[in-house]
């Protein structure tokens, strides 16, 4: 910039006169003398901003979640987000964040990706900082964890802030891929099928039957079935995670008796006296041999002469 004060200036009228040519005071009449380079300016008008990711945080149950086709997508896929609820969580009531950055991360959904689509490519990326944001932002106390119908909504900002650069897509779409990463397909065929760009589609054999996000509607269908009411039902698996308890320590009560009986019936045998190390290696003297007796010697009879 030394050598060159009108480095960066746009246009031949801006590096002649040594100052942008831009519209500082916003009266339609381009100014002169204004420091900012207009080739700045340009740079972040027509290309920063309307590329940058935009947060929707606050703003998206009332814009993208309330649209009538993300509703749609999510009646059409809201069995399989519950399954899926239900086996992250391991049967419990809510599902915490270690356990979801766990899954996704087995599921390899976290990571940059690009898909091109009639000769566009498209950059996508997604990573643990926004599976957290996510959470955060469909969890009405994030320290307990998401209930099934947070999830569902965690799921749909999950798929909108995957696949939000591929600009094709509708955020239904968006939220029907990220639905097929979590069940083991790749974003280049999740994205395919969710559009049905590459000939199939999420057709309705892999719909769940009865799929539905009204999850107050199926928790009193299940309060009907059982009869208990939502604080009956908690009383009830207190109670028996109690007696659950309770046999455990018996069985423990009873386990630690046994070793103690085994351990005394040890003590009580009477036991073998161990050699000494002399004993032990002492080889066994060997037995001498007799000695044989030596034969009287007969004496010579006297030769006669």
């Amino acid at each position: 910039f030394r050598c060159n004060p009108f480095y960066g200036l746009k246009g031949t009228k801006s590096a002649a006169s040594g100052s942008a040519n831009i519209d500082a005071d916003g009266d339609g009449v381009s100014d002169s003398g204004v420091p900012l380079p207009g080739c700045l300016v340009a740079a972040l008008d027509d290309f920063i901003l309307p590329n940058c990711r935009q947060s929707k945080d606050e703003t998206f149950k009332e814009t993208v979640y309330a649209d009538a086709e993300v509703q749609q997508a999510m009646r059409d896929i809201g069995g399989r987000i519950s399954k899926r609820f239900e086996m992250v969580s391991e049967g419990k009531d809510k599902l915490d964040l270690i356990s979801l950055q766990a899954n996704l991360e087995e599921l390899l959904v976290f990571g940059e990706f690009d898909y091109e689509h009639e000769a566009i490519l498209y950059k996508c990326r997604f990573s643990k900082s926004l599976s957290k944001a996510a959470f955060i932002a469909s969890a009405a106390d994030p320290s307990t964890g998401l209930t099934p119908a947070e999830f569902a909504e965690c799921v749909a900002r999950c798929g909108v802030l995957k696949y939000t650069q591929v600009t094709e897509m509708t955020d239904a779409q968006r939220i029907k891929a990220f639905v097929l990463n979590l069940e083991g397909i790749d974003e280049d065929d999740a994205i395919d099928k969710a559009t049905g760009w590459g000939g199939e589609t999420m057709g309705d054999d892999l719909l769940v039957d009865g799929g539905s996000t009204d999850y107050e509607a199926e928790a009193l269908a299940e309060e009907e079935a059982t009869g208990l009411s939502e604080e009956e039902a908690a009383a009830e698996q207190a109670a028996a995670a109690e007696r659950e308890q309770a046999a455990l320590q018996i069985q423990k009560a009873m386990a630690e008796k046994a070793a103690a009986a085994e351990a005394a019936e040890e003590e009580e045998a009477p036991e073998e006296p161990l050699e000494t190390i002399e004993e032990a290696t002492e080889e066994p003297a060997a037995e001498e041999a007799p000695v044989e007796e030596e034969a009287p010697v007969e004496e010579e009879a006297p030769v006669e002469e």
